[in-house]
């Protein structure tokens, strides 16, 4: 089976690239079959690496963005943009927290909570790489068929 060029537009690479950062591993299905192989395998280690986080009763917590506050801390801050990273399970985790669903909740004085949150933090990078590395192949795969395209018609 053939594969088809993917469009380069900005629109579709954008909505690619959405798509990638919501269900992690999403961002390799369309390229060729090993690459579909390496996604699942990436969206399942995401995936997996989130939800030890939540059952060592970590999770996403809404950080206090205001500087003049002195609870403030820009670490927590960062934590929660690489967090966030995660797609679809931070976002459940997220708002779980104001919804007030319980088993998804971070239970922030519980003794494994710090060590939970490092797990999903850690979910939400693996994701980050993981959609740096579709693009990449995308944008690699875009050009290898617009050069093909070019030395048939030079030919």
């Amino acid at each position: 089976m053939a594969s088809q060029p993917i469009p380069a537009s900005l629109a579709s690479r954008s909505l690619d690239t959405l798509k990638a950062w919501l269900v992690p591993g999403l961002g390799h299905l369309p390229l060729d079959p090993l690459y579909r192989r390496r996604g699942l395998w990436y969206g399942g280690l995401i995936h997996l690496t989130f939800l030890i986080g939540i059952c060592m009763h970590g999770g996403v917590v809404w950080p206090n963005w205001n500087p003049q506050d002195p609870t403030f801390n820009v670490v927590n801050n960062l934590t929660f943009v690489v967090q966030m990273f995660a797609g679809w399970p931070a976002l459940i985790s997220l708002g779980s927290l104001f919804a007030g669903f319980a088993p998804l909740k971070a239970v922030e004085p519980h003794a494994w909570f710090e060590l939970g949150s490092f797990y999903c933090l850690v979910a939400g990078a693996l994701n980050y790489f993981v959609i740096c590395n579709a693009a990449d192949l995308r944008r690699k795969k875009t050009a290898a068929s617009a050069a093909v395209k070019q030395e048939k018609a030079s030919s």
